[in-house]
């Protein structure tokens, strides 16, 4: 849509027929030989209504070089004599943040807070994303989960980065497309920062066995057990109390490598021999994680 000058304000040109010239540079944002103009003619037909400016909807303009811009080529006669071109709106990178373990929100005109219309376009809207909304889509693909209404954009990690240690900070991304009077831009992306957080360990249940009166026996309770923010050997969990529901003695050994000796003393007189109790004892441990800074 261009906006072209009033003729009740300016006068008419011979037999009511009006000009307007526009520079291609300025129109289409086009890197172009200096000087290079678009001129657009028009008969006046009714001007009764004082509009200032007044308005004309081109829906197929035709240059007949090539424009280096922010335009799509959508009609050529095959030689170059004649391309038509479509002005495209303009999309700008957008940057959101989150944690690794929380869902964030946008709305649709946050994005398009620093968009810009094509050349004689009033306005622009979210036209949709421009990849299928789940996880690994794309090129590279969007690990985290990524939905939209109509009336808001949602991004969902999506667990995808719980690897991160905490303050550690990850980075997806995932796009959308816009659309204005003269069509739509190409898909312009959303850069999306994760920050890691500080995840409880994952356990495994331990087992071991004892004897009545017999020897102590040591276990390794954290061998098995993992640290979701650390990529290494584990190194970064820490045993922090253990004790026995029935009684027994419990030694942490260590701290650092989840050591323990359990002891099971006279605390099962009561059975036979060969006996087991009818319920396992069990040793209630907690475990804790040294906290691992970014770039350790």
């Amino acid at each position: 849509m261009f906006t072209l000058a009033d003729a009740r304000a300016t006068g008419f040109g011979p037999s009511g027929w009006k000009t307007s010239t526009f520079d291609l540079a300025s129109v289409f944002a086009a890197d172009i030989r200096e000087g290079r103009s678009l001129i657009l003619g028009f008969a006046v037909i009714n001007d009764e209504a004082n509009q200032r400016p007044s308005t004309l909807l081109l829906d197929n303009v035709r240059l007949n070089a090539p424009v280096a811009a922010n335009a799509e080529l959508v009609r050529s006669d095959g030689a170059g004599a004649f391309l038509t071109y479509r002005s495209n709106p303009v999309a700008a990178t957008d940057v959101i943040g989150t944690s690794a373990s929380e869902t964030v929100s946008i709305a649709p005109s946050d994005l398009l807070a620093n968009d810009k219309a094509s050349a004689g376009a009033n306005s622009i809207t979210f036209r949709d994303l421009a990849e299928p909304a789940e996880t690994g889509s794309g090129d590279p693909p969007t690990r985290g989960i990524v939905r939209s209404d109509g009336f808001g954009i949602s991004y969902d990690p999506a667990g995808q980065y719980i690897g991160l240690s905490e303050g550690e900070v990850g980075f997806d991304r995932f796009t959308y497309s816009i659309t204005d009077a003269n069509g739509w831009g190409r898909p312009r992306e959303v850069r999306v920062e994760i920050t890691g957080v500080n995840d409880a360990p994952t356990t495994v249940l331990d087992a071991s066995v004892a004897n009545e009166d017999g020897e102590a026996v040591t276990i390794a309770v954290l061998a098995n057990d993992d640290d979701p923010d650390s990529d290494d050997d584990g190194s970064t969990l820490r045993l922090i109390s253990a004790e026995a529901a029935s009684g027994a003695t419990v030694t942490l050994d260590s701290i650092v490598g989840g050591i323990l000796t359990y002891d099971p003393g006279d605390r099962f007189q009561e059975l036979s021999a060969g006996q087991t109790p009818r319920t396992p004892s069990p040793i209630r441990s907690r475990i804790g994680m040294e906290r691992e800074r970014p770039g350790r």
